[in-house]
């Protein structure tokens, strides 16, 4: 992710965007195999070659735009300032200007009148989003309230029978859903740092299990549960699973397995409740804490279940 400049020693520059694979051949010339990629050629880089799956562009001191797409079938060459050549078997080359563009495509160099245009999205489909209105809720072993928080859903495995071992749980009404028109259901969870244990007595890669319950918990849910009159994991169905590293803290997590979907379907227009349990033992004691936000998070989005039709 993010960008990368290189620098050759000709002087020539070119901060590549992510996702990108490129050649560094010499000082004066580079293979861009995919990606994209803003290319600066100052005097003393005159006649620098950028290779592409296709062909080749010449830079008479200037800067451009190019594009690679996925498997190399084409490439897009935009002239920001100065002057390029584009060359490919077979064709004749190609000088572009400043704002003029090019397609080069199977050996073949298309001009286009002008620059490249921003593109086309696809059109939206229809997503509902399901909330849990407020019903979520964390656990703690030996009820030790004061380490679990609303905002949060919190959940640890430490191994032993330790005191600080966190389970959560969250409640959906299906009500809403056209399960004729459905296409695909997933649930999203928010990971948000809570500020308790330590990340280096984590394994490398934590996994963390999504299991079902039907109904909805006969529960207060602005109320403390206790870990005794919570249902037990062995009671749950599992629907899927999510790896979080280490060194994560923040970022969205998804389920879409066949399995959520049949148990969901099985309910109908019911209640669900669905358990978030972490099945990665902490390596020492005092582990990070991982947390997800509830709907009452100031910043994150609390779980939600994404509905897409047909």
């Amino acid at each position: 992710s993010g960008l990368a400049t290189i620098r050759f020693q000709s002087g020539a520059e070119l901060t590549l965007e992510a996702p990108a694979e490129i050649e560094l051949e010499t000082s004066m010339r580079g293979r861009l195999f995919s990606g994209r990629a803003i290319v600066e050629v100052p005097e003393s880089a005159h006649g620098f070659v950028l290779d592409t799956p296709d062909g080749y562009a010449v830079d008479h001191g200037t800067s451009f735009a190019v594009s690679v797409g996925p498997g190399g079938e084409e490439s897009s060459f935009e002239v920001l300032d100065g002057e390029i050549a584009l060359h490919s078997s077979g064709e004749e080359p190609v000088h572009l200007f400043e704002n003029q563009a090019a397609l080069m495509n199977n050996g073949r160099i298309k001009k286009l009148n002008g620059p490249l245009d921003e593109g086309t999205l696809d059109s939206p489909r229809e997503v509902v989003r399901i909330t849990s209105l407020g019903k979520t809720t964390s656990i703690v072993r030996n009820d030790q309230f004061q380490y679990l928080h609303p905002d949060f859903l919190m959940v640890k495995l430490d191994g032993g029978n330790r005191p600080y071992e966190r389970r959560a749980f969250v409640s959906f009404q299906l009500d809403s859903i056209d399960w004729e028109k459905l296409e695909t259901i997933r649930l999203r969870l928010n990971l948000v740092p809570c500020g308790l244990g330590h990340v280096t007595r984590l394994a490398k890669m934590n996994r963390f299990q999504v299991s079902g319950l039907p109904g909805e918990l006969p529960i207060d849910w602005q109320s403390n549960l206790s870990w005794e009159d919570a249902p037990n994991p062995k009671a749950a169905k599992p629907l899927g699973h999510f790896d979080v590293p280490r060194s994560q803290e923040r970022g969205s997590f998804e389920i879409e397995t066949d399995l959520l979907e049949k148990f969901l379907r099985e309910q109908g227009t019911g209640a669900v409740t669905l358990l978030i349990t972490r099945e990665t033992e902490e390596l020492k004691g005092s582990g990070l804490v991982h947390a997800f936000a509830s709907d009452s998070h100031p910043e994150a989005s609390g779980p939600t279940l994404e509905v897409t039709y047909r």
